[in-house]
């Protein structure tokens, strides 16, 4: 709206003002829009929903009344409820994004209100600190939404307070500790937030001392009414209840950047309440000084009054110009959204999730195009192992990646209890038994994923074990995702039982040993043995265990043991291999040059292109003259992923 001057056309103040809060919201939904993309598309919730084998603290959830009802006897038991819930639905990247952005945005607002109420003009940029952190904290692939609702909630009912509290000073104490009350009922600890935001608003903001206090008392006094002497908990759990010094919420033990998640889930719970104290003692000191600041100056020392009027000239000229502050104050916060997300991504990660997944629902070609960019990680090469031989391609690709008996069986230092990544393979394998004990282990580290309990009841399927079967099965009933799977199965058992046509039932026991067999003792000299034996047993089982014969060769191969590879290349008959693969060539050619006698090979022949690397890389370790480094970087360009290269250069390479 614009208004006659004196012949002057000036602006409504009303009307400015209207245009800057539309520019504000435009570019708050602008900056939420892309959040919720970021975190749906980039970060995909359905890798962090599958765990990886990394989120300890996943929350179990189950459909009903009973389950329901355990989340009532303790402080914080709602919220927990509540998100375990939520998170189920992460198993959907759109859903999970949505219910992060949700509480991204909820935190913004609420934040943002608060500083309204304090009158921090220029400070309304620290309701984006939340946003921030969940940023940075869902970069790295962990579970913390219990702690970034509860802290919602608490801001929710700040918000609540600030909106409906009285001026007078009884009433504002009993609406306070009623609030307190109910907040400590559903978020546990996350009710400090609150008081301590209320305490620090009537002190500093209204000077309400006495409304100020028992703020500050309530923290100790609800948590011990309430928590101790109603929920009757134990006084750790009611003081520290949903807060990371939870036993719920502190176990990282897995997370490859524990300080930074930590240190960023802290941030979550006391950003607000730090940075309100602060600007809460700066208002408390400012406003007792503003009555020296109004007295007339009677010194000698004049102002700089050019200065003075030089910087008041362009903070207006700034203020003045409305588009100009938006386009600024836009391009600052995705400017410093894209620096978090630079700085605190690590791709490593989303790629050890996403191979993990996509493994466990055998999509094979993605975990190649996934993994094909992060060669150097023990579990990403345990899976594209598994995917080459899924995809035929064991025999072709394999060298394309470094490889190492411990990459193949994950019996490296440091991984071995890591028993989820190997169930799989105990699985494709036919070791069901070792896969079953992986997986006990895994419920014991991980919790009752749906995951896992789906694979526990294929394998007591599998095993005849109906009636353990069926308790997996009536769980998986409870899940908000696997109870489709559940359902068909069950009713499968009673129209079929012994399940004859299902074809995955039918392979698992075609391949699966059906005797007693050595247990593997990943932290002995001999578990390559024990593994070597347990290969054996399988093809002794069923000499068709394509996956048996496969890992055999691939394990005398990256353990140079050509004497036995050359033993079992009668086994290829078994199998309909319409030719040679190309490491099978090439191992022949070097165990042929090293024996000095041809290798039956069954009529197959090996084709020209490998005898033409086999020369080359013979010429050229003959021009070397002993010197390996000079035959290393003469043949690496064009032979590195053969059998030749990794046969010559194995050492050399690792230490690359």
């Amino acid at each position: 709206m614009q208004s006659i001057d004196n012949g002057r056309t000036v602006l409504n103040p009303l009307s400015k003002s209207s245009n800057q809060n539309i520019g504000v919201l435009i570019r708050d939904l602008l900056f939420f829009i892309l959040f919720f993309l970021y975190i749906c598309l980039v970060i995909e919730t359905r890798f962090i929903y599958h765990g990886n084998g990394m989120t300890v603290r996943w929350p179990v959830f189950y459909t009903g009344w009973e389950f329901f009802q355990q989340f009532l006897s303790y402080p914080g038991g709602l919220v927990e409820y509540g998100t375990a819930l939520l998170f189920q639905l992460f198993y959907l990247s759109w859903a999970g994004a949505l219910i992060l952005t949700v509480l991204a945005w909820l935190m913004c607002a609420c934040t943002g209100a608060y500083l309204d109420a304090i009158h921090t003009k220029y400070f309304r940029w620290i309701r984006w600190i939340a946003p921030m952190l969940i940023l940075i904290l869902y970069t790295q692939y962990t579970y913390y939404l219990i702690t970034i609702a509860a802290v919602a909630v608490a801001l929710l009912f700040v918000r609540l307070y600030l909106k409906i509290a009285p001026k007078d000073t009884p009433s504002g104490i009993i609406i306070l500790l009623i609030l307190s009350a109910i907040l400590y009922i559903l978020a546990g600890g996350a009710f400090y937030a609150f008081a301590a935001l209320c305490a620090i608003y009537e002190v500093f903001y209204l000077r309400r001392w006495r409304t100020a206090l028992v703020c500050l008392l309530s923290v100790i006094a609800i948590p011990f009414v309430v928590g101790v002497l109603i929920y009757e908990v134990r006084i750790a759990e009611a003081f520290n209840s949903l807060l990371p010094l939870s036993w719920k919420i502190s176990c990282t033990d897995h997370l490859p950047h524990k300080a930074l998640v930590v240190s960023s889930i802290y941030a979550v719970c006391i950003f607000l309440p730090a940075a309100a104290a602060i600007l809460g003692l700066f208002h408390f000191f400012a406003s007792g000084s503003r009555s020296q600041q109004d007295a007339p100056n009677t010194s000698d020392d004049k102002p700089d009054l050019a200065t003075s009027r030089s910087g008041a000239g362009l903070r207006a000229w700034y203020t003045g110009k409305p588009a100009l502050k938006w386009l600024a104050e836009s391009l600052l916060l995705f400017a410093v959204a894209g620096a978090t997300i630079y700085f605190s991504t690590d791709s490593r990660i989303k790629a050890s999730c996403a191979v993990d997944y996509y493994a466990f629902n055998q999509q094979w070609p993605e975990v190649l195009e996934t993994a094909k960019d992060y060669p150097n990680n023990y579990f990403i090469i345990h899976a594209v192992d598994r995917a080459l031989f899924h995809t035929d391609r064991l025999f072709e690709d394999m060298f394309d990646t470094p490889q190492d008996f411990d990459f193949l069986f994950l019996t490296a230092e440091g991984v071995q209890t890591h028993h989820w990544r190997r169930a799989g393979m105990y699985i494709d394998l036919g070791l069901l038994n070792l896969a079953e004990k992986s997986l006990c282990e895994s419920l014991e580290q991980l919790g009752e994923r749906p995951v896992i309990l789906r694979q526990m009841a294929l394998i007591n399927l599998a095993k005849g074990n109906y009636d353990a079967a069926k308790v997996y099965l009536h769980r998986l009933q409870k899940t908000l995702f696997f109870s489709a799977w559940a359902d068909d199965y069950l009713a499968r058992l009673k129209t079929d039982p012994g399940l004859s046509n299902d074809t995955e039932i039918t392979h698992l026991r075609q391949v699966m040993m059906d005797k007693d067999y050595i247990y593997i003792a990943y932290k002995t000299e001999s578990v390559a043995a024990d593994f070597e034996r347990l290969l054996f047993d399988l093809l002794e089982k069923n000499r068709h265990n394509r996956m048996a014969f496969e890992y055999l060769m691939a394990y005398y191969l990256q353990t140079k043991q050509l004497d036995k590879f050359a033993q079992n290349l009668g086994r290829m008959n078994d199998f309909n291999y319409p030719n040679l693969p190309r490491q099978f060539e090439e191992a022949i050619l070097i165990s042929q040059d090293k024996l000095g006698q041809k290798i039956d090979i069954n009529g197959r022949m090996i084709s020209p292109e490998s005898i033409k690397a086999f020369h080359r890389c013979t010429d050229a370790l003959r021009r070397s003259n002993g010197e390996l480094k000079l035959a290393y970087n003469e043949l690496v360009h064009d032979y590195k992923n053969t059998y030749f290269f990794y046969y010559l250069f194995y050492n050399i390479d690792r230490g690359a």
